[in-house]
């Protein structure tokens, strides 16, 4: 990782993530995922938020000095996956959610406790995933599994205690909502996506699905009109 002038292209500082946060010698402390990192990294009040894995499961970069103001521990030896982090607000608290390889968690955006992991689950955890994670609303995220691995649908608890989360249904790429690289898209009350190779009868197909369960959907059907570069109208494929 590092920053520079955007400029003259100086370099202002860089941090070796491999050399910093892998763990020498052990499969799961190796930082670099399999086709290297595609992670972006997500800036928030002048730090930059990123998830190394090993050592840490997430850290806060003063983008100003390079210097680490915070970070997670990651006692579950969770991994970089090539999706980003997302901030939502579940539960009326910021959060930076985040769907690593071996699991998804959720970690406070919060001056008052800011890095604190808040909740995590491994019920999902598909060997790669490189969509980001979706607010689906009423303390709801959506996550993806790449090569066919599909989707989940996490719902995030609170309690007097603290934090917890619960996959609520999952489901493989033929049968359900599901994105091998790009994240979906939310538009009102559907989200939008390109079904994957091993997505079955509709693979490489633009789709809409409702938020609300991930099995109704509908499949796109462009049409050129004058007025607009390109249109489209929308036509039942599943019930």
């Amino acid at each position: 990782m590092m920053c520079v002038d955007p400029v003259t292209g100086n370099m202002f500082w860089s941090i070796d993530l491999e050399k910093e946060f892998g763990i020498p010698e052990t499969e799961k402390g190796r930082i670099t995922p399999d086709f290297y990192t595609g992670q972006c990294p997500l800036i928030d009040n002048d730090i930059a938020i990123l998830a190394p894995g090993g050592k840490a499961l997430m850290i806060g970069v003063d983008c100003a000095s390079g210097r680490i103001v915070w970070q997670t521990p990651n006692p579950d030896s969770l991994r970089m996956s090539h999706g980003s982090i997302m901030p939502m607000v579940i539960h009326g608290k910021r959060m930076y959610v985040y769907n690593a390889v071996g699991g998804v968690c959720g970690v406070s955006a919060e001056k008052a406790d800011i890095g604190k992991l808040m909740w995590k689950t491994t019920e999902w955890s598909p060997a790669t995933t490189a969509a980001s994670p979706l607010f689906l609303g009423n303390n709801e995220i959506a996550v993806f599994g790449s090569y066919g691995a599909g989707g989940a649908r996490i719902a995030i608890n609170s309690s007097g205690s603290g934090y917890s989360a619960t996959v609520k249904e999952q489901h493989k790429a033929t049968n359900g909502l599901a994105s091998d690289q790009q994240t979906p898209v939310i538009m009102g009350n559907y989200i939008w996506s390109v079904l994957p190779e091993n997505a079955g009868t509709l693979k490489k197909q633009l789709v809409c699905y409702k938020k609300i369960g991930f099995i109704d959907c509908c499949l796109v059907e462009w049409k050129r009109k004058q007025i607009w570069p390109w249109s489209w109208t929308i036509y039942c494929q599943r019930k």
